[in-house]
């Protein structure tokens, strides 16, 4: 889907624009908090649970446990996180712009994918109003 071709796009981009002399160790704890929260977010949903295209599986499993419990989507946190660190190290404005894009295409692939778990899921309402979306505490 567009979305992820995007999302891949800006996150190369990024990654490329690295200044290895700009990397120090918030940078570096950062990544540590997002492979951390990434591997609880695997642990929790299962890998035969997760799909990086916006669309749900025939055996699709609503998971609302493990970090699932405080926020909905741990793994576009985990994509913010992880491309604001890149953007971190090489802070420009056409990295600034692509950092832009991402958050944009993230924001519409996850209403996308939300509006797909309202409509597969009843329960998922009031899952929503329980949990927040991708930052703990912050709706």
């Amino acid at each position: 889907m567009i979305y992820v071709t995007i999302q891949f796009a800006c996150i190369i981009w990024l990654l490329l624009q690295v200044d290895m002399q700009q990397v120090n160790a918030l940078h570096i704890v950062l990544l540590f908090v997002v492979a951390a929260i990434g591997a609880w977010a695997v642990i929790s949903m299962r890998l035969d649970n997760i799909n990086i295209v916006p669309a749900l599986k025939d055996n699709h499993r609503l998971v609302t446990t493990g970090i699932y419990r405080y926020i909905r989507h741990p793994m576009y946190a985990c994509v913010l996180l992880f491309s604001a660190v890149l953007l971190g190290t090489s802070f420009n404005w056409i990295n600034s712009a692509v950092f832009g894009i991402l958050l944009v295409d993230l924001w519409l692939k996850l209403r996308h994918e939300e509006r797909l778990l309202s409509e597969r899921f009843p329960e998922y309402r009031d899952y929503q109003k329980k949990t927040k979306m991708i930052i703990p505490y912050i709706h």
